[in-house]
């Protein structure tokens, strides 16, 4: 990934799930892709480039922590063996169990609700990244809004990337740690995303 710089070995990145699939990649693509689509959009849609890098660098064990966000809605489902906090969406987290989740290093983790003095209090992007994974090392986001907010909350840290698509709606996200790249759809496939624990060398 052409935003890694070399200073460091491993990275926390976070990720917005939306980012890896055509869904979000254009609205006139996803609309042609969707009237094809009779299933999940998820399973019948392809890959963007920015998944296939991902993958690259997880196999190449450049990844200390990989989580994947997802956005909370009440009342989506009450299937609670798959999703713990019962708002996220389950087509992306069935998607995630086919491919990221099979490495060790990787989860997914929905922004649900907390509860301050019995009141319950729905955290913005910012503010989750904030209470949960200040440590990040890079954060992928296809909203500009949430990748401004985030980095105006650590703009104490220069070290933190910035990570988001190319859009006309992304021009205005401008600054020395933040990075827009092109996204494209690939032929990447569910079965591509297979971990290899890496042998250690035995020495005498």
């Amino acid at each position: 990934m052409k935003f890694l710089s070399l200073d460091k070995q491993l990275y926390t990145i976070l990720l917005l799930i939306g980012l890896i699939h055509l869904r979000i990649f254009s609205k006139d693509f996803g609309k042609l892709y969707q009237s094809k689509s009779k299933g999940d959009i998820y399973d019948k849609s392809p890959w963007l480039s920015i998944a296939e890098d991902l993958l690259k660098v997880l196999k190449e064990d450049l990844v200390d922590y990989f989580i994947i966000t997802g956005n909370y809605k009440k009342g989506r489902h009450d299937e609670f063996s798959i999703d713990e906090p019962l708002g996220g969406d389950l087509r992306k987290i069935r998607k995630f169990r086919k491919s990221f989740a099979k490495f060790p290093n990787t989860n997914l983790k929905v922004n649900a609700p907390l509860y301050v003095d019995q009141e319950k209090v729905q955290l913005s992007r910012p503010e989750w990244i904030k209470n949960n994974y200040p440590d990040f090392d890079i954060f992928i986001d296809d909203n500009p809004n949430n990748i401004l907010g985030t980095r105006e909350v650590f703009s104490f840290d220069s070290s933190k990337i910035y990570v988001l698509p190319d859009y006309e709606t992304s021009k205005n996200a401008q600054g020395d740690n933040v990075f827009r790249v092109s996204v494209c759809p690939t032929f990447l496939r569910d079965e591509d995303f297979v971990y290899e624990e890496k042998k250690k060398g035995i020495f005498c």
